[in-house]
């Protein structure tokens, strides 16, 4: 094992590296610009199609941590690398469907003389929100955010380590070298200089939630062990057991639907929503003989929209909506600045405002980023918002199937943008 442990530090030893992205001033001089979606003056038209304005977005490289939890504890996370290829817009067609995208992502060592390649995977990625922040004294910065989810493969050179558990997920051997994995990216705008930087996530849980009976993706393959990938590295702080979560009265959200029926123009307006999410029950689903931390946090999550679409706990469901914590970006001074990391899932039961009297089961995935630099509504004057911040999709089987999978790849139908204080 000590053998190992040392192979492990070479291959991951790096200097850091964090790489600011493209520059665009012409962007940075309609910066901040709304993204097309938001309804106009009520009475709203929540089933309205909407055009999606969004800017061409660059190729990121940055520094990344990856994580290994084990039983609710941080066991492995070294610092990395990672390319990220610029978001390439889903075409059907020859026309480009709506708000849907593909991200490349490729994982490596740092060493720029010899890097090795880890994990090597394409995100779907599925546009949520914008909104203005201010790095400075004001709004000064333009922030977009995707919800993604897709396949990491590793790397034949890493695989060489897939004894350890913690290195490699041992479920991509039952599931054609594949670790499906979730998450989000923000990418910021500085409206100064129009340089643009990122920060994301990836999350792949313990077989509690990944490979539960009933997900796509069965088995006992990780019990106490779930896994992150997230960027940048730079002072960024693990924290599984004490961080807030988000709790409270929501009262700035807005869900949307994404009306595959009609692709590729599947994008209609926000319907306004409000509800609340209050945590419960602090536990480790990840737990092996010994207890671990209380990393997740089960929570009571309800909502509703003005066109009646609403959303509340499953009842007796399976996985319940839990939220769980990574931990918090420290550097007030960098993008995202002073932020915290959690990733929220679990059943709920669903009403379709669109749809009146259509009930489902649906499965959210999604992302919670509480602080941050100060973030505002994109409106005249600009509006300030809440810094907790909910980002949820349904995880759907595909455009023209509604029912809910987890585990595996999905395409959303409904997206929630969700603020508390």
């Amino acid at each position: 094992m000590h053998h190992f442990r040392c192979t492990w530090a070479r291959v991951f030893s790096l200097a850091l590296l964090f790489a600011v992205a493209g520059v665009s001033p012409a962007l940075a001089q309609n910066c901040p610009q709304p993204d097309g979606l938001d309804p106009g003056p009520p009475p709203v038209n929540c089933c309205a199609p909407a055009q999606l304005n969004l800017p061409q977005f660059p190729a990121v490289s940055q520094g990344m941590k990856y994580i290994c939890f084990d039983s609710c504890n941080a066991t492995l996370q070294p610092n990395l690398c990672v390319d990220i290829g610029a978001p390439q817009p889903v075409q059907q067609g020859g026309a480009i469907i709506c708000g849907i995208y593909l991200i490349r992502y490729q994982i490596k060592t740092c060493n720029p003389a010899n890097p090795i390649v880890l994990w090597t995977g394409t995100m779907r990625a599925h546009y949520s929100r914008t909104w203005g922040a201010a790095a400075g004294a004001a709004p000064d910065t333009q922030v977009w955010r995707f919800l993604l989810n897709g396949d990491l493969v590793p790397s034949q050179a890493l695989l060489a380590h897939a004894n350890n558990t913690c290195v490699v997920a041992p479920c991509r051997a039952a599931f054609n070298n594949r670790i499906h994995v979730w998450g989000y990216i923000d990418y910021a705008l500085d409206c100064n200089n129009g340089r643009f930087q990122a920060a994301w996530g990836l999350n792949h849980g313990c077989d509690y939630s990944e490979h539960s009976p009933g997900s796509a993706r069965p088995g006992a393959f990780h019990p106490t062990r779930s896994y992150t990938w997230l960027g940048p590295t730079a002072g960024f702080v693990i924290n599984s057991s004490t961080l807030q979560p988000s709790v409270g009265a929501l009262t700035q959200d807005s869900v949307r639907l994404n009306r595959w029926a009609a692709a590729p123009a599947i994008c209609v307006v926000r319907e306004p929503a409000q509800g609340s999410i209050d945590p419960t029950l602090p536990f480790c689903p990840c737990s092996g003989p010994i207890a671990g931390p209380a990393q997740y946090l089960q929570s009571f999550f309800r909502g509703q929209g003005v066109c009646n679409t609403n959303w509340q706990p499953l009842p007796n469901a399976p996985i319940p909506f839990m939220q769980k914590r990574i931990g918090s970006w420290t550097n007030p001074a960098v993008f995202p600045g002073t932020q915290e990391l959690l990733f929220d899932e679990g059943f709920l039961q669903w009403v379709d405002g669109c749809m009146p009297g259509l009930v489902s089961t649906q499965y959210v995935k999604g992302v919670e980023t509480i602080g941050g630099f100060p973030a505002f509504k994109i409106t005249t004057p600009p509006t300030p918002l809440g810094r907790q911040f909910e980002d949820l999709g349904t995880a759907n089987r595909g455009p023209n199937n509604p029912a809910p999978i987890f585990g595996a790849n999905y395409v959303s139908w409904y997206i929630l943008n969700l603020n508390a204080q």
